[in-house]
């Protein structure tokens, strides 16, 4: 990729970005990169990884908060526990 290109690429992904709904960055992307498929293509890939970026974290704070709420969770089929929550930690 060219680096016009590339540069073009990462103004339209850092804008988009900025966009609240959906439909406000559909039309932006459209008037940003006009008729240009691959232009269009390399943004909305971007934008595609970073909502499963954004969903990976959202994952991770749920397991955050159910080790702070929880006497623990289980992570890979087997039981964690809190540091501090050792005492109900069951025998075996």
């Amino acid at each position: 990729m060219s680096s016009e290109l590339q540069t073009r690429v990462e103004d339209i992904y850092c804008s988009a970005l900025e966009m609240e709904s959906l439909d406000d960055r559909k039309s932006f992307l459209d008037s940003a990169c006009k008729r240009n498929v691959e232009l269009r293509e390399k943004v909305e890939k971007m934008l595609a990884c970073q909502l499963e970026v954004e969903r990976f974290f959202r994952e991770l704070d749920v397991v955050k908060c159910s080790l702070i709420n929880e006497e623990f969770c289980f992570v890979s089929g087997k039981p964690q526990f809190p540091a501090d929550k050792t005492s109900n930690r069951p025998n075996g």
